[in-house]
């Protein structure tokens, strides 16, 4: 990626994290979001000038992907140096999903290129028997997928428990029935509790992708805030 494109894709995330930041109920103030949308303005005018489309968020993935391809030896490198890393236990709670997109989310697992994982299911009592072949079958193939199979439906603190009942990681991550996990998702976490040992949470950004595959509404978090983090999910 050239320097013209990395600064570009800075300018980019800096207005649309202002402007996510200025539509944020809380902890802002009507009139602190207002003053951030209003900096988002000032900061890069040209953006608004251009508006939305011209800096869809494709193009921002796209400067994601050259940069990343930049940064593929380092990851090789790293995927080398942290085979013996942190044991990381996976846990999705299931209840009735789309059977295609409950394999495709546990596809997303065993494609990390971190292989020191488990994942941990509890089944929810899915009145959908599919659901039921598609967790056999995952679990047939990989002996690191662990399943339970509830037989009354508990919801989703009850089934979270009961897979967290399963884990014997070190940390646990948690990740929805129809989730995608990036391929480096649990590389780069590893690598985090390398650098700094003593972590006790690790957070990431994320976006939606629908059934079209098309990626959207991202959310970009900021640095540790702990009153942020208990007011919202």
């Amino acid at each position: 990626m050239t320097q013209f494109r990395r600064a570009r894709a800075g300018h980019i995330l800096a207005y649309r994290l202002l402007l996510l930041a200025s539509k944020a109920a809380m902890p802002f103030s009507r009139l602190t979001g207002e003053r951030m949308a209003r900096s988002a303005d000032k900061r890069h005018p040209h953006l608004r000038a251009y508006g939305q489309e011209a800096f869809a968020y494709n193009s921002i993935i796209s400067a994601w992907e050259a940069q990343r391809a930049a940064l593929e030896p380092r990851y090789a490198k790293l995927v080398n140096s942290l085979k013996d890393g942190p044991l990381f236990s996976v846990i999705m709670p299931v209840y009735n999903p789309d059977p295609v997109l409950l394999a495709e989310a546990i596809r997303s697992v065993q494609n990390q290129r971190y292989r020191n994982w488990e994942l941990c299911i509890a089944e929810d009592a899915s009145p959908n028997p599919a659901v039921r072949q598609v967790l056999a079958q995952a679990a047939a193939s990989d002996p690191r997928i662990k399943v339970v199979f509830r037989s009354e439906n508990g919801h989703i603190s009850h089934a979270s428990n009961c897979a967290l009942g399963l884990a014997i990681g070190r940390f646990a991550a948690l990740l929805d029935d129809d989730d995608l996990l990036d391929r480096d998702a649990l590389l780069l976490a590893a690598d985090v509790i390398y650098k700094k040992p003593d972590v006790k949470v690790i957070y990431s950004d994320q976006d939606i992708i629908g059934v079209d595959g098309v990626r959207r509404d991202p959310f970009f978090k900021p640095g540790w805030n702990r009153e942020l983090l208990y007011s919202m999910n």
